[in-house]
């Protein structure tokens, strides 16, 4: 019998068997049958088989796969996916969605950068009141400084987007490298990012969760931003001290900021943010598109080719790093 390549559908990415997904991924790999099944239990007969998984299994599932060799995630994220221990099987490897979700998260930081300066979410509340009443905005977007914490795919864009509208770009990176032509300022590690934060008129944070991104967003650097500054945080919401951003936004220590991650999700719904005008949040929804599962498929049929043939595959994650 041929090994499987499993594909479990979960929230906005949907798979039917033999739609024209199914068919794209089977005419790479003919020699595996492509299944479509629920990401929570994989049916026992045909656990054995699965080689490949494409989408997000639930722990039942991955403690049932002996021989998976491959799992490929949906998301940018892998944090739920790095205990080893979780897996039936051994030296799995792990490789993330990184690529599919630059555009709509990088189009949400800018939404919220313009709503914030624009006082958008004000208007919309004065409207409801039938009140006539107009805000100065503390800086255009153009000539101000925008500061991206994370230069991956996703802070990658926004760069480029921020950099094309005639902002300043100011960028960290866990690791040196060459500067694009869209960065204005490229930094390095803890002096880098005190300098971005300092600086900033708009701050994003595009980190992923791992140790050290944990509470990187200390009180005393949520203090030491400027008070017309806006904050935007796409990645986790353990990266900031939430506390701390409490405070800030009530007493009038920053301009403003939107949360698309909280901790914890759901937000609950007696906690301060809620009830802070300066505040705008979002559902851990920045990342939704409806080009998103398209560009998924792309990059699983170049990443299942590269499989078969033995070659380096894009977005491989490693277990000690987090990322």
């Amino acid at each position: 019998m041929k090994p499987v390549i499993y594909l479990c559908p979960h929230n906005d990415f949907h798979f039917e068997q033999d739609d024209a997904s199914c068919r794209t991924i089977a005419a790479l790999a003919p020699d595996y049958e492509v299944v479509v099944g629920d990401r929570m239990m994989v049916p026992q007969a045909l656990a054995a088989r699965v080689e490949v998984l494409f989408g997000s299994p639930g722990k039942a599932a991955l403690a049932s796969l002996p021989n998976l060799k491959w799992l490929q995630l949906p998301s940018a994220g892998c944090d739920a996916y790095l205990d080893r221990s979780e897996y039936a099987a051994k030296d799995v490897i792990l490789t993330t969605a990184n690529g599919v979700y630059g555009i709509p998260i990088s189009e949400h930081i800018l939404a919220c950068f313009f709503a914030l300066m624009r006082f958008l979410p004000k208007y919309r509340d004065d409207m409801r009141r039938k009140s006539w009443v107009k805000y100065f905005p503390h800086c255009d977007f153009e000539g101000s400084v925008v500061g991206i914490i994370g230069l991956g795919d996703i802070g990658g864009r926004l760069a480029q987007k921020c950099h094309a509208l005639g902002a300043r770009v100011l960028a960290v990176k866990n690791r040196p490298s060459e500067k694009p032509a869209y960065v204005d300022e490229l930094l390095y590690g803890e002096q880098g990012i005190d300098a971005v934060v300092r600086q900033s008129d708009f701050l994003a944070l595009c980190l992923p969760s791992t140790r050290e991104t944990t509470n990187i967003l200390s009180r005393e650097r949520i203090f030491s931003m400027k008070k017309t500054a806006y904050l935007v945080n796409i990645g986790r919401g353990t990266a900031i001290d939430q506390e701390a951003l409490v405070q800030a936004l009530r007493t009038g220590a920053i301009a403003g900021a939107a949360l698309d991650v909280m901790t914890p999700e759901p937000l609950p719904e007696d906690h301060a943010l809620w009830q802070l005008e300066n505040c705008l949040i979002t559902a851990h929804n920045s990342g939704r598109s409806r080009g998103n599962q398209a560009r998924e498929v792309a990059l699983f049929g170049e990443n299942l080719t590269a499989y078969l043939q033995h070659r380096p595959m894009r977005n491989v994650v490693d277990f000690q790093r987090g990322y």
